[in-house]
């Protein structure tokens, strides 16, 4: 069952973020796929990863739900914290795969000696933070980036249809398991503190 709002609150002055974080925001309970949910999603949490996984030939256990999909309210420390999750929201998601971090990566760091300050300027920051985002929107000139592009909107696509989903899928690919929840750490800490930059 996933943890109440009001219970949430209570733990988040009590614990360390790295319990909060460990106990409730990458456990297995998922409040999109629960009897709770306002959405009548198809399916199962396990089966909507294994979903994931094969459009995207990754093991299930690099992939995970975060942000208020995963626990029916927003833990982040912008205006949205603690608003509850609603068909406007997005689903957040993780995947953590060092290999297809890696490549990416690479590939903006070629993009940038080729043509520049505009890979810089969008992606250094998330680099930094060991998490990048490819953009379904932004042109390429590498093929494989385009490739990448292609395939994750492909996911979406077909992921959201078989599970009946009406919400925009986001995702992060992260480095690692490690590097995700360094950063929900942060944002736990900041929620806590009550301030907004997450960034600092």
């Amino acid at each position: 069952m996933p943890i109440s709002k009001k219970k949430f609150k209570e733990e988040l002055n009590k614990k360390a973020a790295k319990d909060i974080c460990s106990e409730y925001i990458f456990d297995s309970d998922v409040w999109l796929f629960s009897k709770y949910s306002t959405l009548k999603i198809t399916g199962t949490y396990d089966e909507f990863r294994r979903s994931i996984a094969s459009q995207m030939d990754v093991n299930i256990n690099c992939l995970g739900i975060v942000g208020s999909a995963k626990l029916g309210f927003s833990t982040s420390p912008t205006e949205k914290k603690f608003k509850d999750f609603s068909r406007t929201s997005d689903i957040d998601l993780v995947i953590a795969h060092e290999k297809l971090f890696s490549d990416v990566w690479e590939q903006f760091r070629k993009a940038y000696y080729a043509s520049g300050n505009q890979i810089l300027r969008q992606h250094a920051r998330d680099v930094f933070r060991r998490f990048v985002v490819v953009s379904d929107v932004e042109h390429y000139e590498s093929i494989y980036l385009r490739d990448v592009s292609t395939m994750l909107d492909e996911m979406k696509r077909t992921v959201k249809a078989k599970h009946r989903i009406p919400c925009a899928l986001n995702y992060r690919i992260y480095a690692s398991w490690d590097d995700a929840q360094r950063y929900h750490i942060r944002g736990i800490e900041k929620l806590r503190e009550g301030t907004e930059n997450v960034d600092e």
